[in-house]
């Protein structure tokens, strides 16, 4: 899905959150004025994306109101993603939105090290298989974890209890089964190595590619029980690749070869059955049909941990280009993690100085949505390199690029613009440098914005 529309706010805020029920007609019409100058300026704060004490207090209004909530302000966004036909990618995470110990957030949770305090936010992205572009954001969900610490349970009382694994069933069924000729394929990490995801994934219509990481579980192989890892160790050989291990944290630059093997197993439904479970076996799911793909590194250094990783999914592996696929969709997750960089770096969703999880929710529904746009942005610098940029950004941006880098030539491309950009913020461009970073690009992008306002206003005075 090649971005080929000009980049313009305007329409972008009004298409993707015009329809959202707020309530009020002028609810809606405020959000997305604010999702508008949110784009335009993603990393400033509230008081100077509205612009004047009206503005911004308009905004504090739209957030305080109890209609605008995570869900709500991102349901016209979302629909418009899953609307989309064909065969995709849901890439999940889940990323901790920390706000530190030192903030007074009464209603929020613990998180990561210490006494930092903030939310959970699990989020899907929808992936075109054709060409690796993002499409939107398919679902979201959010938890505040409880300052109380669980006593110790049985496993009947556990699976009665709500679970944070819980959160990556409720994205699958938010996002829900794919439009008639379509499917999707969920990828996930190792924490949603989980038999109820798994029977989520099935109950929605829909494939699933999760590393496992369990290797103990038990799985069936020939109507033989068996532990995972005995199951992928005497798997069939389907052939072998070369990874280049660049170098970082510590170890050498090294060229890894990697075999792949598969096995088709079963993975039986557990004994202690949740709520969830039940469910499933009552609209007739049974054991689960799947296929185990190992990846290991072979003749490894003495001195490197060897790469090896096991990876489940529903779609058969019967060769080697089939288990690259899968390899290879797996390796997508990667976007997602730009994903994350965006929200929390380009729209600074922990820097926010609201003082309630209520209020920041749908905050970051609207900056999630931003950060989409900005990872196309991003993006299209690396799926349609050579594409012109006069067909992603408005003209004046590229005169004002040019007016303030006289080495840009008359027509650049994508990769041209996003480096110039970056090159805005401090990027070198040396020849060792290597790709700007995202803080790099976020300054430059804060500058640009900051040129055309100002090239906007002198042509209102003439």
């Amino acid at each position: 899905m090649t971005m080929t529309v000009q980049f313009d706010t305007e329409h972008w805020a009004t298409d993707n959150f015009r329809d959202c029920r707020l309530g009020d007609r002028r609810r809606s019409q405020r959000l997305v004025k604010f999702a508008r100058q949110a784009a335009d300026r993603p990393a400033a704060s509230l008081p100077k994306i509205g612009e004047d004490w009206g503005g911004t207090r308009g905004i504090y209004r739209l957030l305080d109101n109890p209609a605008a909530t995570l869900q709500s302000v991102t349901q016209t966004h979302r629909r418009r993603t899953t609307q989309h036909r064909g065969r995709f990618l849901i890439v999940s995470d889940t990323t901790h939105v920390d706000f530190g110990r030192q903030r007074k957030l009464p209603d929020a949770g613990p998180v990561g090290p210490g006494r930092s305090q903030g939310f959970l936010l699990h989020s899907g992205l929808l992936i075109d298989t054709a060409d690796r572009s993002l499409v939107g954001l398919a679902g979201q969900v959010a938890h505040v974890r409880s300052r109380r610490r669980q006593g110790k349970q049985n496993d009947s009382k556990r699976l009665r209890r709500w679970r944070e694994s819980e959160m990556w069933i409720e994205l699958i069924e938010q996002t829900g089964p794919p439009p008639e000729g379509s499917q999707y394929i969920h990828v996930c990490d190792s924490a949603a190595d989980n038999i109820e995801v798994f029977c989520a994934t099935r109950q929605m219509e829909s494939e699933f590619v999760i590393r496992a990481g369990r290797l103990h579980r038990v799985v069936r192989v020939d109507e033989q029980k068996m532990p995972l890892e005995q199951a992928v160790s005497a798997a069939q050989e389907l052939g072998i690749y070369e990874l280049e291990i660049p170098r970082g944290n510590g170890r050498r630059a090294r060229t890894a070869q990697l075999r792949v093997t598969a096995q088709a197993i079963e993975l039986p439904v557990p004994r202690h059955r949740s709520k969830r479970i039940k469910q499933y076996l009552k609209a007739g799911g049974t054991d689960l049909a799947a296929w185990a793909v190992l990846v290991e590194e072979i003749d490894p250094p003495a001195d490197a941990e060897p790469i090896q990783w096991v990876l489940l999914t529903t779609l058969p592996v019967e060769t080697f280009e089939q288990a690259w696929e899968v390899i290879g969709w797996y390796e997508n997750r990667w976007l997602v993690e730009e994903w994350h960089k965006a929200l929390k770096t380009g729209c600074r969703l922990q820097s926010r100085q609201l003082q309630s999880v209520d209020r920041l929710l749908p905050l970051a529904g609207v900056l999630s949505v931003v950060s989409v746009l900005l990872v196309q942005l991003k993006c299209a610098a690396r799926t349609c390199p050579d594409q012109p940029a006069t067909q992603l950004v408005p003209p004046l941006w590229l005169k004002l690029l040019k007016a303030k880098n006289k080495t840009i030539r008359h027509r650049i491309t994508n990769y041209e613009f996003w480096r110039a950009v970056a090159k805005l913020g401090g990027f070198l461009a040396r020849r060792h440098d290597g790709e700007p970073g995202w803080q790099t690009i976020w300054r430059g992008w804060q500058e640009l914005h900051t040129l055309a306002e100002g090239a906007k206003l002198a042509k209102k005075c003439g």
